[in-house]
């Protein structure tokens, strides 16, 4: 099965430099690849449906945590919203 998933706009509101942006952006394609290989798509997904938006879940992120962890966590939310509820 191939998945064409294209996030548009991701927003992050705090102290990231723009030199990290690459390494989290890495970390949430890695991320959300083994979240759908694992879990896979929700139902309405794999059925054909293509949606303007989803709702994601939330993420809690501490300044320490450092961004490969921000960009595990926004997979996360991300898979909420697509994943398989099953």
């Amino acid at each position: 099965m191939n998945i064409d998933l294209h996030i548009e706009r991701l927003v992050i509101d705090g102290d990231v430099a723009p030199a990290e942006i690459p390494r989290i952006r890495r970390s949430l394609q890695r991320e959300l690849t083994r979240l759908l290989r694992n879990g896979g798509l929700s139902r309405e997904l794999r059925d054909g449906a293509a949606l303007p938006s989803v709702r994601g879940g939330s993420i809690g992120h501490g300044a320490d945590r450092g961004v490969a962890p921000l960009g595990s966590s926004l997979a996360r939310a991300v898979y909420e919203g697509i994943g398989d509820r099953t």
